[in-house]
């Protein structure tokens, strides 16, 4: 019997912010569900991220051949392009209306095959994370497009010096900020008890990832309730950003 992975997904403005510039999208008939997180004054990160979501699963589908192959490397190559194409339509957007000319935007991007291997292929650019939960265990899929994370890779500080780090906010990558986007893309096989989150880093800045492993596990059998407390928690501890959680799960 096929497995069929659904997807959940809320977003929350949190309790410093006053626009929510996060959007999530979730494409069950592609099994593809994607995270954005808007950057930008007069309203622009609303607008690039809303056309992140109004881009990807289109073009997704638009070629949908390349996503039902056997082939790993056509599956990536298909998430990386469309957030490429996502970064021209918000350059685009921004050429025709120049008060949004510095918004851009982060995403993620993860489809999961109808394979017996499950293979989960993820996209991102800027920091929102894809993680995969395990039993036992959350591990990082994703790694962070940061000022600090290359800064860790270089041993200049450590981990733990990077959550307080003035600079721990800047980018080294965005969609919509430079004219080529070069998007890091994977594939991993998941087990059926396996779930992916994906998530803005408004939740990342306020739990750890233990903590975030421990709400799912608690909360295993609804993944709507998990998402819910995911985004209370980080609310409860100040809510600095906007919060934006997809949780994906078999239906095993």
């Amino acid at each position: 019997m096929a497995i069929t992975w659904q997807g959940w997904g809320l977003t929350d403005i949190g309790r410093v912010r006053t626009v929510n510039q996060d959007t999530f999208r979730l494409h069950p008939d592609l099994s593809v569900w994607v995270v954005a997180d808007g950057m930008g004054g007069h309203a622009g990160g609303e607008v690039a991220s809303r056309l992140a979501i109004e881009t990807i699963g289109p073009y997704i589908a638009l070629h949908q051949e390349r996503l039902n192959t056997p082939n790993v490397e056509s599956r990536k190559s298909l998430l990386k392009d469309s957030l490429v194409a996502t970064n021209q339509a918000i350059r685009t957007h921004a050429r025709q209306h120049p008060a949004f000319s510095s918004m851009g935007t982060t995403a993620v991007v993860l489809h999961i095959s109808g394979s017996s291997s499950h293979d989960a292929t993820i996209a991102h650019v800027g920091d929102s994370r894809a993680y995969r939960i395990q039993d036992q265990a959350i591990i990082q899929l994703t790694r962070d497009h940061s000022l600090v994370e290359e800064r860790i890779d270089l041993g200049i500080i450590t981990r733990e010096e990077a959550s307080t780090h003035p600079l721990r906010n800047v980018l080294t990558k965005g969609l919509g900020i430079e004219s080529v986007v070069e998007p890091s893309a994977q594939t991993t096989s998941l087990l059926p008890m396996d779930k992916i989150l994906l998530c803005s880093d408004g939740l990342t800045k306020m739990l750890t990832d233990d903590e975030i492993l421990t709400i799912i596990r608690q909360n295993q059998h609804s993944m709507k309730e998990a998402c819910q407390l995911l985004i209370d928690r980080a609310n409860q501890l100040g809510g600095q950003d906007n919060i934006t959680v997809v949780l994906v799960s078999s239906d095993h």
